[in-house]
């Protein structure tokens, strides 16, 4: 009885551990929970709301990668304001699992605003697609927005942070 029941847990477990090198590509954004780029949502922590209007994500062959979002912002209260900006992310270190790889980089500092910030996404292969999710703090800051990117293109541009 306890053979068979380990036996039944362990074939959940067969997935392996995904390899960075096969989702080396551009992606470019394709939605932002569910919609098209350009609907906005209301941002974690803060009385503003933003809308990803284009972006993208490269991921290089010698595993470093680059995420570009361009946004455009507005804000309520007694200070109301529009605006627009691009959060860039780079970094060389992404990490497989089973199921997902992780991407961990350097950004912006958004709640301090003196320095850079290291930032983590999940990423989750669909089909030729990359579904993606902030990780730690900054999900609640940006209100947990659900990133699909792709389709897949090829990518033979330069790497961004030192050829190695």
């Amino acid at each position: 009885m306890i053979a068979a029941l380990s036996s039944a847990l362990a074939c959940g477990d067969d997935e392996e551990d995904l390899n960075p090198a096969d989702y080396a590509g551009f992606y470019a954004l394709a939605q932002v929970d569910g919609h098209d780029p350009g609907w906005y949502h209301q941002m974690g922590g803060v009385d503003c709301e933003v809308a990803f209007t284009s972006g993208s994500l490269v991921i290089t062959a010698n595993k470093q990668f680059r995420l570009d979002l361009d946004y455009d912002f507005r804000c309520f209260g007694t200070d109301p304001f529009d605006g627009s900006d691009v959060l860039v992310i780079i970094g060389t270190d992404i990490k497989s699992s089973p199921g997902q790889i992780v991407l961990n980089g350097i950004g912006p500092d958004f709640i301090g605003g003196t320095s850079r910030e290291r930032w983590s996404f999940d990423a989750y292969p669909r089909g030729d697609h990359l579904e993606m999710r902030f990780y730690g703090l900054v999900r609640e800051y940006w209100a947990d927005p659900l990133l699909m990117m792709g389709p897949k293109e090829p990518y033979d541009g330069p790497c961004f942070i030192g050829c190695f």
